[in-house]
């Protein structure tokens, strides 16, 4: 079926041979940093960057001897309440180098994660593309900005399910602003068939989220906030927005079902929630909320400390929270009683910049209505990933920045939608993107050389 893509607003832009050339330039410097990350890092050991990493390695070669794991209170493998896709994608790596030691085998299932992040690196520029499609500056930054992000780097470059989790998040904004793109047809059948079609692909993903990690979530709010919002702007009627909720959020359960029914039958709960509680209490890193509001001097200069330091392990923090720019590489750990390093605050500084800019960068997408729907939901699955934030370090203190990367997307996403308010003209955004990646391309040169070789060494 053709789509005049006129009348739902403005067509995507063209992907030039020049757009390619950039985007896979993005792409070759994320995996060249990421394999860095994962050459400095030692593999096979316990709490590097990811502090589970052993943990996923442990589902992984049970995954590969035949059989999903099964939680056991206080036994080393406490990651096997999770849900199994990302293991499955992990386990021919393992299996690869079933004979080589434990580093080459942690290596090579970091490659995985690598791949992934690649993935969603890609995603991201062509999910941009659909949000703001006379923005192919606007797309690359976006892609760039979370390619050179030195957090998700690393994040990147270890045995993880979080990656996993980004790339679903991001395929399902992608599908979603897709169907919002395509969402003004003028054949009324047709319509109807194709956003049902889309609605039952989103229901896949938001499936395969659930077969990956209890953080993607607040996908499915989030994809039945985008209908409202596309049948509020006129863009559906009420019933197309009605049935697409029903189609995507029916077929998600029903994808996840077996695993669901499985939790049920061995846990007694479908999503094996008070599992994850007991895994978190059994580790010997858990400090609880209520110790540490007395550590700090109570609730306010609790939740300063949780989200300065969330905010900083965001951008840049390693060694399982242990290692930050502006301290000594040396030293176990930073005194979360203390700020972090000055570098961070200048980092704060830009982004309060990007919010002051983003009311003027959000009034560029005016009458478009794909757009509006799709900033809207981008904006509730932020909060979303915030308020589950919020709440798990009301229990805990886990003030780690990798918690907000399932918003990852859309967070970049209005950083770069409020540096574009901020600057007018098309030549002050092009060299801004260039500062940008570069002063990121020089943190992450730091991060590896500075930081984590001396930190690693002879590690």
């Amino acid at each position: 079926m053709s789509i005049d893509l006129e009348h739902n607003g403005p067509a995507p832009f063209s992907m030039t041979r020049g757009l390619w050339a950039m985007l896979f330039g993005v792409l070759a410097l994320f995996v060249v940093l990421a394999v860095a990350y994962s050459q400095v890092t030692p593999a096979g050991v316990a709490e590097q960057h990811n502090a589970d990493e052993n943990a996923h390695i442990a589902y992984v070669q049970t995954l590969a001897s035949g059989h999903l794991p099964v939680f056991k209170v206080g036994g080393a493998d406490y990651e096997a309440h999770q849900p199994p896709l990302y293991y499955v994608l992990a386990a021919p790596a393992y299996l690869a180098t079933r004979g080589a030691d434990a580093a080459t085998q942690a290596r090579a299932m970091r490659l995985v994660s690598i791949v992934i992040g690649a993935l969603i690196v890609l995603v991201a520029f062509f999910c941009t593309r659909e949000i703001l499609p006379r923005a192919p500056g606007a797309a690359l930054a976006v892609a760039a900005f979370i390619a050179l992000l030195p957090g998700f780097l690393a994040i990147s470059a270890s045995v993880t399910n979080d990656t996993l989790t980004m790339l679903v998040i991001g395929v399902g904004l992608f599908l979603t602003a897709r169907l919002a793109r395509w969402s003004q047809t003028e054949d009324v059948a047709d319509k109807s068939k194709l956003l049902y079609q889309e609605a039952a692909l989103i229901g896949l993903v938001l499936g395969l989220g659930v077969l990956t990690k209890t953080l993607t979530a607040p996908l499915f709010p989030t994809v039945i906030f985008a209908f409202l919002l596309l049948a509020y702007g006129k863009r559906l009627t009420g019933q197309q927005a009605l049935v697409s909720v029903v189609i995507s959020c029916g077929v998600g359960v029903l994808v996840a079902l077996p695993w669901l029914m499985r939790n049920n039958a061995l846990y007694g709960d479908p999503i094996a929630s008070h599992l994850f509680q007991t895994a978190f209490n059994d580790t010997r890193f858990t400090m609880t909320a209520d110790i540490m509001m007395r550590v700090f001097g109570g609730f306010n200069d609790y939740l300063r400390v949780v989200f300065q330091w969330a905010f900083a392990s965001y951008w840049g923090g390693f060694d399982s929270m242990r290692a930050f720019w502006g301290l000594d590489p040396h030293k176990k750990g930073p005194n979360f009683g203390r700020g972090p390093a000055e570098i961070y605050t200048v980092l704060a500084l830009i982004c309060l910049a990007a919010v002051i800019g983003l009311a003027r960068g959000v009034k560029s997408v005016k009458g478009d209505g794909a757009a509006t729907a799709m900033l809207g939901a981008c904006a509730a699955l932020t909060a979303f990933t915030l308020i589950a934030f919020m709440q798990f370090n009301l229990t805990y203190f886990q003030c780690q920045g990798r918690y907000w990367y399932p918003a990852v997307y859309p967070l970049t996403l209005f950083f770069v939608a409020g540096w574009r308010g901020l600057l007018s003209q098309d030549q002050a955004r092009r060299g801004a993107y260039v500062v940008a990646a570069a002063g990121m391309v020089g943190l992450n040169i730091y991060t590896i050389a500075a930081l984590l070789i001396p930190r690693f060494a002879g590690g």
